[in-house]
């Protein structure tokens, strides 16, 4: 394509030939950062016939030092006559040059003879508007002058897909919300587009097993993308064998799932912050496009990966984007959601989903979370499987972290630099904190990685069963580490990071395809051993219980400005009955705290400083540190929320929504009122898990028996133990002294006794040396050990994993203050009836921590959260999940029965098959 590209470094490069040096070449490839003027308030009036429209409105509409990205389109043998401005120039198909132009340089090229036109042209290849790919479509990082763009990216895949047309296939499944296009005054939707690889795509495509691969679901987390067209594309030319083979036996699906962050740093579609975004413009639930005065205000007010249909609690203030019935509302909010659902049902046999993100400060250089799913035990062990894989591939790839450790400091002092406020001085010895000793790669929960957890994300709803409307896929969400959405660093395009970042995506995905080609099974060796688990109606739910009423909602916008130092005060009336409180807080430009305060003025809710970045632009903050606080069941009364201004004048806007609504029964809003959709029919409970699994045992298994049978005494035979072990997950028949004492008579003949959730107040009514009263709730935003011991409970359960059930699929609504049960046991009750501990969470009056997981006498096995009940008080459309275990919830139990795990890859038992030798608790201690 260029007569100047050769090597990407050393002598013959496209820095080495005199015209820029590398490092000038990087510091005009800086993001606009604050260049783009406001809509009506043009910088300038340079009017030619040889600059097109787009190019014209950039240049008018951009501060005069803004570097705009200039495909220079020349008459034969002009080249040479812009080789002042040119960082590179070609003669193919045609003679032309790129080069990023000032104002005042733009006029300089237009006096030159020869320059036919001038067209805006952002994006990795230079040239990819000229509409041939002599050499390759998708250049490598160190060889590209910016990220790959969204309109670069559709027409290098259309010409490759035509290029290869029975290997890719790649074409449009529906279109975004869309910005407002500043250059013509209209919404401007973009296109979503799918991309399907294979080796023949014809009906073996539809038959073949499918690995689905979202790429910018937020648009500032670029990795994905740069990853997953490159991969692509080497593919196609040959230089990835080993996926040629494997896609004999598999096919490959890459979706763009959000556009309108990734365009949103051109100009005709920039706002007040001028880069990519993570969500999409469509206006927050609440938010009258009437009451929208400026061009950006209510832009990137949803989150793109919060609107998808998924099982269990759904935020209100979200628009779940399922086709099939779907009001007009969220059809015009999230048609992007929509059609990413409605196409990948179309799809048979997908089996992974693999959601590629960008994080903040982290320990690892990537993290994988796996997603909150239906996950069986041999898709909790493909999972892990695949994971393992990944590690290994990565640190092969990539090496240690010392061997990426130039690169990305490299990266690190450049866009420092660079900065527009001070410069900082970073020192020898300044390191990004993923860098440390921790290494390249880690995995576990949402939780286990991240801190937090989510409902409405895309992976929540593809690991959700096909029958529930779901993909029931196995899913997870690669982050990576010193993303472009990385504060305090702007967007900025930096070679060396972005190809260790595309490297390490590209591992993920091939070694996803590559675990989806072997299979992976799993069994459950319980050594001849049976389990009997209590049955209880108590832990039943269904949504024939559920007594609706007319949900009401109340929502507001407030705009607030305020000084540094000063505050003010916004109220909100919550009528009685209300069943949940939204508050979404955005700074629009400066720095606050916020405070939420009850009727009784006691403060709920605490936040940090919040930045945001408005007419800050410059400052290389993120798009927002924006929080929504979910508060539920609040006090009737006046509420209010108070912002305090930390940094000169600072601006917020606080949304909120109100569900109210009382029934008699089991009182839930009604989705019909509340979102447009007819509640889900359900029918769940969480003793599913035991005939799940019993399918994966041959010898031993899972029985259930009642209540009134343990009271009759079936867990005895001739004295003696008639199951191995008998698990409670409830306290059900807890008011029967005949009850306490079967259990009891079982433990004493030698049974081992396992009690979960509610089931561990067992404890407080049976011979066990526990006090009832020692015995409580704590409620967290995820039911985990806090903190960890070495335990034969945790035998299996890596460092990081700590998570034992994912709560939104259940109905418990993730918030900060906390719905997810634990029951805990006061420690120095528990360790003086003979205890040892495995896990802790909570604190007790004084200060103590309390046990969340342990065993007493080798007997009695302590799990305080595991199996919990769904809870349905709360807005839950699309139904509810039986259980929801992690890895770890999962090996914990195992572990506590005395049962090993075997996992087997391609036919072959793997080394990490938890437990090899099967050895009881009770023999162990």
């Amino acid at each position: 394509m260029s007569e100047q590209r050769r090597s990407p470094n050393g002598e013959g490069s496209r820095f080495g030939d005199g015209t820029v040096d590398r490092r000038e070449f990087l510091a005009l490839s800086a993001a606009m950062a604050g260049a783009l003027a406001l809509p009506g308030m043009a910088t300038a009036e340079l009017e030619d016939d040889r600059l097109t429209d787009r190019y014209a409105f950039v240049i008018n509409h951009t501060d005069d030092d803004y570097e705009a990205a200039t495909l220079i389109r020349l008459a034969e043998g002009a080249t040479d006559d812009v080789s002042g401005w040119a960082i590179e120039t070609t003669t193919d198909p045609g003679p032309a040059a790129y080069a990023r132009l000032t104002t005042a340089e733009v006029e300089e090229v237009l006096a030159v003879e020869g320059v036919e036109r001038l067209e805006f042209s952002p994006g990795s290849n230079p040239f990819w508007k000229l509409d041939s790919y002599p050499g390759r479509v998708f250049h490598p990082p160190e060889e590209s002058v910016e990220y790959v763009g969204y309109r670069e990216t559709v027409a290098g895949l259309t010409h490759l897909a035509e290029e290869h047309p029975d290997r890719l296939a790649f074409s449009p499944i529906g279109e975004t919300h869309g910005h407002e296009n500043l250059l013509s005054g209209e919404q401007d939707p973009q296109d979503v587009w799918v991309a399907e690889l294979t080796n023949d795509h014809g009906e073996s495509f539809a038959d073949k097993p499918k690995a689905v691969f979202t790429i910018g679901i937020h648009g500032d987390e670029r990795a994905g993308v740069e990853a997953g067209v490159r991969l692509i594309e080497e593919v196609l030319r040959g230089e990835r064998p080993e996926v040629d083979d494997l896609l004999e036996e598999v096919a490959l699906v890459f979706v763009t799932a959000n556009p309108d962050g990734w365009v949103s740093r051109k100009p005709e579609f920039a706002s007040r912050f001028d880069d990519f975004q993570r969500g999409t413009p469509a206006l927050q639930r609440g938010v009258d496009e009437a009451d929208v005065e400026e061009p950006w205000e209510g832009s990137f007010h949803l989150d793109s990966n919060r609107q998808y249909p998924s099982l269990g609690w759904i935020d209100p203030i979200n628009f779940p984007g399922k086709p099939d019935g779907a009001p007009s509302e969220t059809e015009e909010r999230v048609p992007d959601a929509t059609s990413v659902v409605s196409h990948l049902r179309g799809y048979d046999d997908i089996e992974y989903v693999a959601d590629y993100h960008g994080m903040q400060w982290a320990d690892h250089f990537v993290l994988s979370l796996i997603a909150n799913g239906d996950f069986d035990l041999t898709d909790q062990h493909a999972l892990d499987e695949v994971n393992r894989r990944i590690d290994r591939g990565m640190i092969d790839a990539l090496g240690s972290r010392d061997d990426i450790e130039d690169a990305i400091l490299a990266s690190a002092e450049r866009q420092y630099a660079d900065q527009l406020r001070e410069p900082l001085d970073l020192g020898d010895d300044w390191l990004p904190p993923q860098l440390n000793d921790e290494g390249l790669f880690e995995w576990g929960s949402i939780h286990d990685t991240l801190s937090y957890q989510v409902g409405g994300a895309l992976l929540c709803w593809a690991g959700q069963p096909e029958e529930a409307g779901g993909l029931g896929a196995r899913t997870i969400a690669p982050e990576m580490a010193w993303s472009n959405s990385q504060e305090p660093m702007e967007k900025r395009f930096v070679p060396e990071t972005v190809d260790v970042q595309a490297t390490a995506y590209q591992v993920s995905m091939v070694e996803i395809a590559t675990i989806l080609a072997q299979g992976v099974e799993a069994t459950i060796d319980a050594g001849g051993t049976t389990t009997a688990y209590v049955t209880s109606d108590a832990v039943e739910r269904s949504s024939e219980e559920l007594a609706f009423t007319q949900a009401e909602t109340e929502s507001s916008k407030t705009d607030v400005t305020v000084e540094d130092g000063e505050s003010e005060t916004v109220t909100i009336e919550v009528p009685t009955g209300t069943n949940s409180l939204d508050v979404h807080i955005r700074p629009e430009f400066g720095s606050v705290r916020v405070t939420i305060r009850d009727p009784d003025g006691e403060a709920v809710v605490e936040t940090d400083e919040l930045s945001g970045h408005g007419d800050t632009v410059g400052c290389a903050c993120m798009e927002h540190d924006e929080t929504e606080q979910f508060l539920c069941e609040p006090a009737p009364g006046e509420w209010t929320i108070e912002v305090e201004g930390l940094d000169g004048e600072s601006a917020v806007s606080l949304w909120t929504l109100a569900v109210s609504g009382e029934a008699e029964g089991v009182a839930s809003p009604d989705p019909a009122d509340v979102l447009g959709y007819e509640q889900r029919e359900y029918d769940v409970s969480p003793l599913a898990f035991f005939e799940d699994h019993d399918a994966y045992i041959e010898d031993g298994g899972f029985e259930p028996v009642t209540v009134e049978e343990v009271c009759e005494g079936v867990l005895l035979e001739d004295g003696k133990p008639a199951y191995g072990n008998v698990v409670v997950i409830h306290d059900d028949g807890a008011d029967r002294p005949i009850y306490a004492e079967a259990l009891d008579a079982y433990t004493e003949a030698g049974g081992d006794l396992v009690l979960t959730d509610d089931g561990v107040r067992l404890a407080g009514v049976m011979d066990a040396g526990i006090d009832a009263e020692a015995i409580g709730e704590v409620t967290e935003t995820v039911s985990h050990l806090a903190s960890k011991e070495d335990h034969p409970l945790l035998d299996g359960v890596r460092g990081i994993e700590a998570e034992l059930w994912k709560p939104a699929p259940l109905g418990y609504p993730v918030t900060d203050a906390g719905t997810a049960p634990t029951t805990v046991i006061d420690a120095d009750e528990f360790e003086a009836a003979g205890g040892t501990v495995a896990g802790w969470l909570g604190e007790d009056e004084e200060g103590y921590p309390r046990v969340a997981a342990g065993s007493i006498d080798g007997s009695i096995h302590v799990i305080g959260g595991l199996l919990p009940p769904a809870n349905q008080r709360y807005l839950h459309p699309f139904g509810l999940l039986d259980y929801c275990l992690s890895y770890a919830g999962q090996t914990v139990l195992l572990n506590a029965l005395g049962y090993d795990q075997h996992r087997t890859v391609d036919g072959e038992e793997t080394p990490e098959s938890a437990g090899d030798e099967r050895a009881a608790l009770s023999a162990s201690e």
